[in-house]
């Protein structure tokens, strides 16, 4: 069994390590057993995370960068593309809410999704597939583009969304190989990529544009169509709930106290 936040911690302390714990709540295991805690209260999905951990230990990343003597220039790069990224999210869900909300219908349709990605933008592809089965409780899949390629191809159907969170690092060629098999397969495809990203927009069926950003900070714009695709498709849904996990209807409340006895979640 894996070791708990607060045990790693621990051990990382006992060997000498400097800790510094990134979390939502005080008090707990995890920031007892740091040096230090930076809380960001009010938030569990990631796109709190993204929007508050992600940022700052992007500027702690700089500060050290700058603190050890590394050449200043990625750091200025990166704190510019920074700074830009609140007027990005704003522009964000000012562009594509309309664009997320008709591919919630569509995705309504199908029977299932797989969402692929890569680097810094695999774990928001988990937290799609995540956002999918929790809020519009329809089976997902968040597959690195390597694990699509070996094992993905064989299951992909006219039934099945196959959704590209397109990274700008070395993994983009072996994106354009998966929008090629949707292709090939006539599988419905999404893919999610920069404005700038002209060579997979021809291959698929639909495409939301982002602004262009620096990779490493690339999920905090990727996130908000993450999660907006997923409630959409549920909201799309006659009396869908995005919020409650199908706990207003009696059979799926019974199930939930099942899963999670009363105040154990």
């Amino acid at each position: 069994m894996a070791a708990s936040p607060g045990c790693a911690c621990a051990a990382a302390r006992e060997a000498g390590a400097y800790t510094l714990a990134f979390v939502n709540l005080d008090d707990t295991r995890l920031t007892a057993a740091a040096h230090d805690r930076y809380v960001a209260p009010g938030g569990y999905g990631l796109v709190w995370d993204y929007s508050t951990r992600l940022a700052a230990l992007t500027v702690l990343a700089i500060e050290l960068g700058r603190a050890l003597g590394r050449p200043t220039e990625p750091f200025l790069h990166l704190q510019f593309a920074l700074n830009a990224v609140s007027a990005q999210m704003q522009h964000v869900l000012d562009d594509v809410d309309a664009r997320c909300r008709s591919l919630g219908t569509i995705a309504l349709g199908l029977r299932a999704a797989v969402v692929v990605s890569s680097g810094a933008l695999l774990p928001t592809a988990w937290e799609m597939s995540l956002r999918f089965e929790e809020m519009a409780h329809f089976p997902a899949d968040g597959r690195s583009v390597v694990e699509f390629l070996h094992g993905g191809v064989g299951y992909l159907a006219s039934e099945i969304l196959t959704i590209l969170l397109v990274p700008s690092n070395v993994a983009h060629d072996a994106m354009i190989r998966v929008a090629k098999v949707t292709q090939t397969l006539k599988a419905p495809c999404v893919a999610i990529l920069d404005q700038d990203d002209r060579e997979i927009s021809p291959l698929v069926d639909h495409v939301v544009r982002l602004p262009k950003t620096d990779p490493l900070i690339s999920p905090l714009l990727t996130v908000l169509p993450a999660q907006l695709v997923p409630y959409y498709t549920e909201v799309a849904r006659p009396g869908g709930n995005p919020d409650v996990q199908r706990t207003d209807q009696p059979r799926y409340a019974r199930a939930f106290d099942v899963a999670y006895p009363p105040k154990s979640h």
